[in-house]
């Protein structure tokens, strides 16, 4: 009986999500695999499920998927893989401010140059989109797409949440206990760091659209759509739905709005075999394994020799092997320590040996580390990375080091107390639980929601009137002036009436003292 109702409510589901092949448009020309993961996720499965898929991308399928249509745009992509030197992530990519106008002008440049291709330029002769699809990074120069097919707009996410991601949604965004992306606050913030993280908040909205989503962004609309084009954000705040690659278990809990869903962890594949080299390493080593890489941006290579000396020598000294993610063949390397310039992380991940995860704090890779509960030694490098780090260590999962202070004392120190201490483990174990306690996988919900907006023809009932509200009437500025208006009037009524009256007092006391006298 239990089987056939458990039958009988999944033919339901699917019968209720069953949507008829639409056709979709996804505009992803930056070349960042960490970013398109997310979406690249997604697309594949819409794919899967009947829909028919174009990618406007970078990163091109290497090999043919079914329904899904790659417009490759490969010569907009950026750095190569591993090409930051550390010096300029140390020197230049340390100030907040100049982090936030520089994904600003990369996300115009990709838009420039995808724009100027010949197969781009074909997209928009195509007759009919049922679905657009974009990235929410540094400006919206893409969303033009929805209003030219007359199709709903969903936006994704790859990083954890922002101000701008927030806003078009009319989602709260309250700086009391939101943190900025950028943030190394705690979780419950003294009054200074409050009143930073609000006017930074301040920053954030106005910076974005009115100087990223500014006239140089809608030059560029009016450009390539055509003189009729609305304005960038008129469009940006009409959008259906945001996917964010986050969670409230290992972000912090705060208030949504029904269209802003979180799909943290949709990127996960399923973990392979490992290579048998690297297979036997872990499974000899009875004192568990340490992961260390920072990522496919910074050329660890790079980082100062007494740097790379300090990270050998500490290695050198714990009973742990260590894996390695260097670009080059590292010189005297610790027996311990195999260096490689690519692992199969996922697959690191899923074996029972690993004991500690260094890492730069990348979205994507912190996801992954709670997906399989590894504690983490963060060692933030620019952005969002300080956040998620600080998250992690508010948790009591993660370690901090500072970037400027890689001493060999400083690494043996924060290995120590990771791998030693059995708090950080359980506390990881729990978070990672506690993520995998969904009604339904990332995968799913992703799915389910895009439908959805299919369905509903844009699904105008999920929007928030707070996302097409002017800001002064969503931060009720206008009633709080209007309150302060009334208040300052009485008391200036009340004043006048009290002076009036001590003058009529005054008066009648005076013709009887003169009487008097």
């Amino acid at each position: 009986m239990k089987v056939a109702l458990a039958f009988s409510s999944s033919l339901l589901l699917t019968m209720l999500a069953y949507v008829e092949g639409a056709r979709i448009l996804a505009f992803f020309p930056i070349g960042g695999s960490s970013h398109y993961s997310v979406a690249e996720a997604l697309l594949k499965e819409l794919a899967a499920r009947g829909h028919n898929v174009t990618s406007i991308t970078s990163l091109p399928q290497k090999k043919p998927v079914p329904n899904f249509r790659d417009v490759d745009v490969s010569g907009t992509r950026g750095p190569s893989a591993n090409s930051l030197p550390f010096e300029f992530v140390r020197t230049k990519l340390q100030s907040t401010y100049r982090n936030f106008h520089t994904i600003a002008n990369v996300s115009r440049m990709y838009c420039e140059i995808a724009f100027a291709q010949q197969k781009v330029k074909d997209v928009l002769d195509e007759e009919k989109y049922d679905l657009v699809i974009t990235e929410i990074f540094g400006a919206d120069c893409g969303v033009g797409f929805a209003w030219k097919f007359d199709a709903p707009l969903i936006s994704i996410l790859p990083p954890r949440r922002t101000t701008w991601s927030l806003a078009r949604v009319g989602n709260p965004s309250t700086p009391s206990y939101m943190h900025m992306a950028h943030s190394s606050y705690p979780q419950r913030m003294d009054f200074f760091q409050r009143l930073i993280n609000a006017c930074w908040q301040v920053y954030y909205y106005v910076t974005y659209f009115n100087v990223h989503n500014g006239e140089e962004t809608n030059r560029l609309s009016r450009q390539f759509f055509g003189k009729d084009v609305p304005p960038v954000n008129d469009i940006v705040f009409n959008t259906s739905l945001v996917f964010a690659n986050s969670h409230f278990t290992i972000d912090t809990a705060y208030p949504m709005v029904p269209n802003y869903i979180e799909i943290a962890g949709i990127h996960m594949t399923k973990a392979k075999p490992l290579p048998k080299d690297l297979q036997t390493f872990m499974d000899e080593a009875k004192d568990g394994v340490i992961y260390f890489t920072l990522g496919s941006l910074v050329r660890v290579s790079t980082m100062p020799k007494e740097t790379i000396k300090a990270f050998r020598d500490a290695f050198a000294e714990v009973p742990q092997k260590v894996l390695w993610k260097f670009e080059l063949d590292l010189e005297d390397a610790p027996p311990n320590v195999l260096v490689s310039k690519w692992f199969p992380q996922i697959d690191i991940f899923n074996h029972s040996n690993l004991r500690a995860y260094i890492s730069h704090g990348g979205n994507s890779g912190s996801i992954e580390a709670v997906h399989f509960g590894i504690p983490m030694i963060g060692i933030p490098l620019f952005y969002e990375q300080h956040s998620v780090i600080q998250n992690f260590v508010d948790k009591g999962v993660a370690v901090r080091l500072d970037l400027n202070e890689l001493t060999k004392e400083n690494i043996l120190s924060a290995i120590r107390t990771v791998v030693n201490d059995k708090g950080y483990r359980e506390r990881m174990k729990q978070l990672s639980e506690a993520y995998h306690d969904r009604p339904m996988s990332p995968m799913e919900t992703a799915v389910y929601w895009t439908e959805y907006v299919i369905r509903h023809k844009g699904a105008r009932h999920l929007q928030s009137v707070g996302a097409t509200l002017p800001w002064y009437q969503y931060l009720l500025l206008d009633v709080i002036g209007f309150c302060l208006f009334v208040i300052i009037a009485s008391l200036y009524v009340l004043t006048s009436v009290l002076k009036m009256l001590i003058s009529l007092v005054k008066g009648f006391a005076s013709p009887k003292k003169i009487k008097k006298n």
